[in-house]
């Protein structure tokens, strides 16, 4: 059986949006939305991303994952491929 190494991407840039919703630009030029709902409904870590404000505090650390304070972050390769391909221009807060 041959392992394939997964390509880790990093997220370059975070905007939180409407309805759990982020907009995020990936190292490879894309720009994605990825839901965060789904998330929020299945596990109790995530709980505090239903807080506008604190889902507002979104950012992107030194190792391009998507993280909130208190040590919340998100899988950068689970956020990828789970991410919907975007038109949008600007990824910028």
């Amino acid at each position: 059986m041959k392992w394939r190494k997964k390509r880790m991407h990093r997220a370059l840039n975070v905007t939180a949006m409407a309805n759990n919703m982020l907009l995020i630009e990936f190292d490879t030029g894309e720009k994605k939305r990825f839901d965060c709902s789904k998330l929020i409904e299945k596990s109790s870590l995530y709980k505090d991303l239903s807080d506008e404000t604190y889902f507002q505090g979104v950012y992107v650390d030194e190792m391009g994952i998507i993280s909130w304070e208190d040590a919340v972050n998100l899988d950068p390769y689970m956020v990828y491929e789970e991410s919907i391909a975007t038109n949008e221009i600007n990824c910028d807060k």
